[in-house]
This record gives C-alpha cells, sequence and structure tokens, in this order.
C-alpha cells in the first residue's frame, strides 16, 4: 500500500519528522468504516434526560451571572481595578493557550513517547527480546 502521493515507504530508518508526517498521512488516508443505517432516532431519551439537565444547569449558571453582575452595581471600581482585571483575563487567556499549544506540540513532535519507553504502539509492552 502506498502512502503519500503515488509513491511507496522507503526501506531506511525514518527520522522523527518523517515518522510523524507518514502516521498523519496514515490517518488520512484510512478508510472510514460505513455506518449502518439506523432506523431510530440517534438520541434516545437518556440522552434527552442528559441534554435536559446539561441545559438546566446553564441557564441557572447564566441566571446566577448575570444577577450578580448587576447587584453590585453600585460598587465603583477603580482605574488601577479595571486594569488589574485586564491584566488578569490577558495573562490567564495567554497562559492557557500556551499551554494548550505545548501540549500539542509535544504530542505531534514525539516527545510525550518518550516518556514511557516500556510501551511501543497502541500500548502494546515490549519483552526483553524486543529490545
Amino acid at each position: 500500500m502506498s502512502i503519500g502521493v503515488g509513491r511507496e515507504m522507503p526501506a531506511r530508518a525514518l527520522t522523527e519528522i518523517e515518522l510523524g508526517w507518514s502516521i498523519w498521512q496514515g490517518a488520512i488516508l484510512q478508510d472510514m468504516p460505513n455506518p449502518k443505517p439506523s432506523e431510530h432516532s440517534p438520541l434516545g431519551p437518556g440522552h434527552f434526560v442528559l441534554l435536559g439537565a446539561l441545559a438546566a444547569i446553564l441557564i441557572l449558571t447564566l441566571f446566577w451571572a448575570i444577577t450578580t453582575w448587576t447587584s453590585t452595581d453600585d460598587v465603583p471600581i477603580s482605574k488601577h481595578g479595571w486594569i488589574a482585571l485586564g491584566l488578569g483575563t490577558f495573562f490567564s487567556l495567554l497562559i492557557g493557550c500556551g499551554l494548550m499549544a505545548l501540549m500539542f506540540y509535544s504530542s505531534r513532535s514525539g516527545h510525550d513517547d518518550v516518556a514511557t519507553p516500556k510501551l511501543t504502539e497502541r500500548g502494546e509492552e515490549t519483552t526483553n527480546d524486543q529490545k
């Protein structure tokens, strides 16, 4: 089976970048299973109960946030308070986005594979003969 654009995989050892690229291409080129047509609705009664409970929690949270925000109208926030609020929000988002980017980079570049050298592909343990 050829992977990529009409070429066979080389017999030589692949670098980390080439290995990651070939795995990524393989994931794209895999044949997706054809789902069987179902005669019933994909959402059962349990799904509707779960969606209703989650919607109720969302509505209660929004109601609480709105009432709390509007009940503090008479409390003044100084210029320094607004600056602190803005900087805190900005740096919280910056750290969160940065950590997520590092997580994806680490996962894609193979750095996470080194953390479990005992395991090979798909969680299969290696034996002493395979090392």
